[in-house]
């Protein structure tokens, strides 16, 4: 998935320099921007295939991330403690980072703590949804 986006971003950003080229004006490679969308990509994809894999039901998997993006994760936000910790929280800490915004970030987590954060939500994820699906459909 991340080398379809990242050919889809190159593909794209050669298209817009083209057009931009012909009308005199140049188009920057905004490499941290592709990374930033291949991340939040990736991270959406392994919630949904978590997601899929412990229900059986990829039409869940595509609602259960929407719901768990948009709806569960503000809820969680305003617990003061719990809500620096939450999937969506540390994952706009990661992309502040690589994007170099310091006034973006939010919570009080570090990048280092951040990282850890995003990585044991991505990973519980696909770990529980490898477990039940390697017990259910043998």
């Amino acid at each position: 998935m991340a080398a379809v986006l990242a050919v889809v971003g190159v593909v794209g950003w050669t298209a817009a320099r083209t057009v931009g080229s012909m009308n005199d004006i140049t188009v920057e490679w905004q490499g941290r921007t592709m990374l930033t969308a291949i991340l939040s990509g990736l991270a959406s994809a392994t919630i949904a295939y978590g997601l899929s894999a412990i229900t059986r039901s990829d039409a869940f998997a595509m609602v259960g991330t929407v719901a768990m993006v948009f709806i569960l994760e503000p809820l969680l936000a305003l617990i003061p403690t719990f809500g620096s910790y939450t999937l969506v929280g540390a994952l706009v800490r990661v992309l502040a980072a690589i994007n170099d915004e310091a006034g973006a970030a939010t919570g009080e987590l570090s990048l280092g703590a951040a990282a850890v954060t995003l990585t044991v939500w991505l990973v519980g994820l696909l770990g529980v949804g490898a477990l039940s699906f390697a017990r259910r459909d043998v």
